[in-house]
């Protein structure tokens, strides 16, 4: 079954095992400050063309699994 989260990839050896989107270095964490900066899903694409719209909603999805308390672990939600 698809899910958003799927995009998110968790590994040791990637930007010492921080969640970022799968097939790049681009860390969850500097989307959501991008989106908390107050940048729109659009302009952090411009910004990253490595990213596609999908992807920062995928960021998201994964922000608000770990608000809800689900444990994420190497991209799937447990």
């Amino acid at each position: 079954m698809y899910s958003p989260i799927n995009r998110i990839s968790i590994h040791p050896d990637v930007c010492s095992g921080e969640p970022c989107i799968k097939g790049t270095r681009i860390q969850v964490s500097t989307i959501l400050d991008l989106l908390a900066g107050g940048l729109s899903g659009e302009q952090i694409v411009d910004l990253h063309p490595q990213l596609t719209l999908p992807d920062v909603h995928a960021v998201v999805s994964y922000r608000k699994s770990i608000l809800h308390g689900l444990q994420v672990v190497r991209g799937k939600a447990c």
